[in-house]
């Protein structure tokens, strides 16, 4: 009886092994989860910037048209109005644009 016991209780500390096993690959996961914010944030900020320069782009291109139509119809003037009526408009127009929203 004392040997089966001793057994059983081999078994439990090799399962416990097993998880202990499945938290080491669980922190190694986390900390290269961590490690890779910093270039996410690079990453991110090259998207603004892009997103940024292209706004003005398109603002300046919508400017020029509407200075250079000499009859503009009044949909088109809200239309323009709506998507593209300041910077923070124009960017969150091209983020619809790349997210298909």
């Amino acid at each position: 009886y004392l040997r089966a016991a001793r057994g059983v209780r081999f078994v439990r500390a090799l399962r416990i092994l097993r998880i202990v096993h499945s938290f080491r690959m669980l922190r190694l996961m986390t900390a290269s989860i961590a490690s890779s914010m910093v270039s996410l944030l690079w990453a991110f900020s090259l998207l603004v910037l892009v997103m940024y320069m292209f706004a003005v782009i398109l603002l300046q291109g919508a400017g020029d048209f509407l200075r250079s139509a000499e009859q503009v119809p009044s949909e088109t003037l809200e239309a323009l109005d709506n998507d593209f009526g300041n910077i923070g408009l124009a960017i969150f127009s091209l983020t619809q644009a790349i997210s298909g929203g």
